[in-house]
């Protein structure tokens, strides 16, 4: 983020949010530690950090199974809602 922002000093730095999986090898409560961690570095240098769980999240917490192909990588309808995110910023 330092080295873009030097480079790029007109650009705003986004960071995403890490996404949620299906996939039990990879315990969701770690999944958002990792983005709370993320978040605050992200703030502290000044960058804009966008949480994406919430809107890829199922009730149990894991990625909607109607965004993704296989528990991990998005799908055609989960592309879509993260350029919809994008595309607010």
């Amino acid at each position: 983020m330092q080295r873009l922002r030097v480079q790029h000093a007109q650009s705003q730095i986004v960071v995403l949010s890490i996404l949620p999986t299906r996939l039990p090898h990879i315990p969701q409560p770690v999944v958002r530690q990792v983005n709370q961690q993320i978040a605050i570095a992200v703030q502290r240098r000044g960058a804009t950090f966008v949480d994406l769980q919430p809107a890829f999240v199922d009730g149990q917490g894991l990625l909607r199974a109607d965004l993704t192909t296989d528990g991990l990588h998005l799908s055609p309808q989960g592309y879509g809602l993260l350029a919809s995110y994008l595309g607010r910023l």
